[in-house]
């Protein structure tokens, strides 16, 4: 029996859902940027794709804004902090626990535009020191704000809504960046509420085989688009990736609620059976602000990254932290940002669920655990 609980990383793909994307190939074969008749269609059919993800995510007409489409999160995040980079009249605010693409690129952006790049803390619970936060905004002149909705390691979801007012109230014209790769699909996105200037969208973390998006308000359309058709960045994604994250997302969001029941359902199970049989594992962050698809531990003296080749062996599929990062060999970034202690910083598990899993599934995994500590 193999069981697969790593799905924060990717989400495997089902047969029909393979079935559908062969089909897609072959119908929408054609590079949607020729002037051919067949990349004219191709052309139609993604722009009118595009268009009801936007609306379907943001709940506004697609006149308000647009999509970018890419190949992987990465590179749309990576096209995002280049794009709007090259707007900026001042300093740009991130944190220490974001998607390596992204800090990455926020950090080449602000040696390229000899602008400063601060660093918020987390707070120990995992959430946007809010304080800090205020504090950076008051005393510098700030131009973009880049942070995640739900963290990829812990799970951790950020109130995007009150990082929004202090953006209202000290730097009102910033924009405001949110890396919701592991919340699009899954969780509303906070677009309106939070009046967010560009979020993310990745297949691999709901089941497709590729493709990914970059929402962005009409203010950013020129700058973003000018990436793909003068600069090559991101690379062209095949209209079949495009239309089946499409088509994924409009079946997803209407079960949002009953997926959000299940995935809970399957952390309340692993997170009972881990009491009951006495795994001396600690969640990381309180579970009432995290990702009901995330339940993160921490695992220490026991090292993640030996449970989790422990549990392979079992066939079972885990993680010790994000996938980004998960051969550096370096303690976890956001572990570190959190103040969790130094001799507990390579001592994390992450268990991410998908609609695919069971409770028995998890409480095989609860005894797998048990066992690996025990031979530990």
């Amino acid at each position: 029996m193999q069981i697969y609980l790593d799905n924060a990383s990717s989400v495997p793909c089902t047969k029909s859902v393979l079935e559908r994307f062969s089909f897609l190939c072959t119908e929408y074969f054609a590079n949607q940027e020729s002037l051919s008749f067949q990349g004219r269609r191709s052309f139609s059919a993604v722009k009118e794709a595009q268009e009801k993800v936007f609306n379907l995510l943001t709940g506004e007409s697609p006149s308000q804004g647009g999509v970018l489409s890419g190949n992987t999160g990465s590179c749309v995040l990576n096209a995002a902090a280049e794009g709007v980079g090259n707007l900026l009249n001042g300093g740009i605010v991130t944190t220490e626990a974001e998607h390596p693409a992204l800090l990455s690129s926020l950090k080449r952006v602000s040696a390229r535009r000899h602008i400063p790049l601060f660093l918020c803390p987390l707070c120990r619970d995992g959430s946007l020191d809010l304080n800090s936060l205020e504090s950076l905004l008051k005393r510098e002149k700030i131009a973009l704000l880049a942070v995640h909705h739900i963290q990829s390691e812990t799970g951790r979801i950020q109130d995007l809504v009150s990082v929004r007012t202090l953006l209202d109230s000290f730097a009102p014209s910033a924009f405001f960046l949110a890396d919701t790769i592991q919340s699009a699909g899954k969780y509303p996105l906070p677009w309106k509420e939070a009046k967010l200037d560009l979020a993310f969208v990745s297949g691999q973390k709901l089941g497709s085989p590729g493709g990914a998006f970059l929402l962005y308000r009409k203010n950013l359309g020129k700058i973003l688009s000018s990436l793909r058709t003068t600069e090559h960045l991101p690379g062209r994604s095949i209209p079949a990736n495009i239309l089946l994250l499409g088509e994924i997302l409009e079946k997803l969001l209407p079960d949002m609620d009953k997926n959000l029941g299940e995935a809970e359902e399957c952390k309340k199970e692993l997170l009972d059976a881990v009491k009951t049989l006495e795994i001396p594992f600690v969640p990381t962050v309180p579970q009432k602000s995290a990702s009901s698809y995330i339940l993160h531990f921490l695992t220490a003296p026991y090292q993640g990254a030996i449970l989790t080749r422990m549990l392979a062996q079992e066939g079972i599929s885990v993680a010790p932290g994000s996938a980004c990062s998960s051969e550096s060999g370096e303690p976890s970034r956001t572990l570190k940002c959190m103040g969790i202690a130094k001799n507990e910083l390579y001592g994390a598990l992450r268990i991410s669920f998908w609609l695919h899993n069971t409770a028995e599934e998890v409480r095989c995994l609860a005894n797998s655990l048990k066992a690996c500590t025990a031979k530990y």
